[in-house]
């Protein structure tokens, strides 16, 4: 009895395709696992970077407090009474670097942040005295308060916060709200 020659007529046997539907599984579960790692080295790499944008925000947004109530410290317990120059004050006075004045969540170079001019040092915990640009950050800003503190509040709140800032004569303060006062 002759010795059965292989099947070379074209037609896949069960086996061949057997073989064809696992390398493809195999396949699609390579793309899938590469897809996993890739995306998981995304948001390791991702999310320390983020932490310390937001953690060089913050220790920007104090340390731009801090002087200003060593300002009051030294000024009869008085803030700095004009919006105009704040900066060029504390840059002076206390050689507060002008960099300190840039977010790092922000491109452009200048002042990112707002002052509200016009009050008496006082330990207030609800008064809101410099806070960063809400423009930068879709889900939450930046406010220094009189009393020292900082919080990093949801953006919803902080823009009913900052709709509500008057000056020490009752007019309204929204610098942030007018391109005009965005200082280069």
């Amino acid at each position: 009895m002759p010795a059965e020659s292989p099947d070379t007529s074209g037609s896949d046997g069960p086996r061949r395709r057997r073989r064809r539907a696992l390398l493809l599984v195999g396949g699609i579960v390579v793309v899938a696992l590469v897809g996993v790692g890739l995306r998981s080295w995304y948001v390791a790499w991702t999310t320390p970077k983020e932490t310390a944008v937001d953690a060089l925000a913050w220790t920007r947004i104090q340390a731009i407090a801090q002087a200003l109530r060593l300002y009051a410290d030294t000024h009869a317990g008085q803030f700095p009474t004009n919006a105009d120059g704040w900066q060029d004050v504390l840059i002076a006075e206390f050689q507060v670097s002008p960099s300190i004045f840039t977010s790092p969540r922000s491109d452009a170079v200048g002042a990112d942040c707002f002052y509200v001019p016009g009050y008496a040092a006082t330990p207030d915990p609800a008064r809101v005295l410099v806070y960063e640009d809400p423009s930068l950050d879709p889900d939450k800003t930046l406010i220094a308060y009189a009393d020292g503190h900082v919080a990093s509040v949801p953006q919803a709140e902080a823009l009913r916060i900052l709709a509500g800032l008057t000056l020490p004569d009752g007019s309204h303060w929204a610098p942030h709200l007018d391109p005009t006062e965005r200082r280069p």
